[in-house]
C-alpha cells in the first residue's frame, strides 16, 4: 500500500530544507569573512618594519633591536604573523628583554605607528656592591643585577649578606630596606671622612705652629677650616 504524504509532512521537509540551506550559507559567510580578516593581517601596511630603541647604555641599541626582530619572527599557530602592528607579543618582547638583561630595571614596548615600535629602556644605576666571590653591582633599592668590574679606588660601599634568587637579578634584604640602610652607611662614611680631614688639617696646622711660631697658627686654623670645607662639599 503506497504511503500517503499528509500537507503537514510535506511543510515540515521544506523548513528542513530551508534550515539547511540557511546553515551552508552562514558557514560560506563565516568562512569568507574569516579568509578576509585573515587576509588583512598580512597586508604590508600593516607590517613592522622599523623597531626604535631608546635609553640603552650598557647594551648597544643594534643589540636591542636584533633581540626584538628575533621574537617577532613566525606566526600564531603558523596563521597569523607576529609582525602584525595589532598582533605582536608587546609583553612577551618587554618580559624577555629584562630576562636576558638583568641591568634593565623597565622594558617598556609600544606602537609608534602601523609600521613601528619603540623600545624605552631604562636601566639601574648602580649604588653599592654585594660580595660573595666576586662583587656585583646593586641598585638603590637592593637588586644585584652585574658583575662589577674591578675598582683601583673604592668606589661603592660594598655589603654581605643572603640574598633572594637563584640567578641574577637576586634580592638584597627587601626592596624597603636597604634604601634607608644605604643612606644610613652612606651618612657615617660622610662623617668619618669629615673627621679624618678635620684631624689632618689640624695636625698640619700644629706642625706649622710649632715651627713658624704662634703668629702662623691663625693661617693654620684657616687651613682647618678650608679642609673640613671641602670635606662637606
Amino acid at each position: 500500500m503506497a504511503r500517503v504524504e499528509l500537507p503537514e509532512s510535506r511543510l515540515r521537509l521544506r523548513k528542513r530544507r530551508r534550515r539547511v540551506r540557511l546553515t551552508i550559507v552562514f558557514a560560506l559567510g563565516m568562512l569568507l569573512l574569516l579568509s578576509g580578516a585573515l587576509g588583512l593581517t598580512y597586508l604590508p601596511a600593516l607590517q613592522i618594519s622599523a623597531v626604535q630603541v631608546s635609553g640603552a647604555q650598557t647594551v648597544s641599541s643594534s643589540t636591542v633591536e636584533v633581540f626584538v626582530r628575533a621574537r617577532l619572527m613566525g606566526s600564531y599557530a603558523y596563521i597569523l604573523p607576529k609582525t602584525n602592528i595589532f598582533l605582536y607579543p608587546k609583553r612577551s618582547i618587554a618580559r624577555a628583554l629584562v630576562a636576558a638583561y638583568p641591568q634593565f630595571a623597565s622594558v617598556d614596548v609600544h606602537a609608534v605607528d602601523f609600521h613601528t615600535i619603540a623600545v624605552a629602556i631604562v636601566e639601574r644605576e648602580p649604588r653599592a656592591l654585594w660580595c660573595s666571590d666576586n662583587c656585583y653591582l646593586m641598585d638603590e633599592n637592593g637588586v644585584v643585577y652585574g658583575e662589577a668590574p674591578v675598582f683601583s679606588v673604592p668606589v661603592y660601599t660594598a655589603y654581605q649578606g643572603t640574598t633572594t634568587g637563584e640567578r641574577l637579578p637576586k634580592q638584597f634584604l627587601a626592596p624597603g630596606e636597604f634604601l634607608p640602610l644605604s643612606a644610613l652607611v652612606d651618612a657615617i662614611a660622610h662623617f668619618l671622612r669629615l673627621a679624618a680631614a678635620y684631624s689632618r688639617a689640624n695636625a698640619s696646622a700644629a706642625s706649622c705652629a710649632s715651627t713658624q711660631g704662634i703668629g702662623q697658627n691663625n693661617s693654620g686654623r684657616t687651613g682647618i677650616y678650608q679642609a673640613v670645607h671641602a670635606a662637606i662639599l
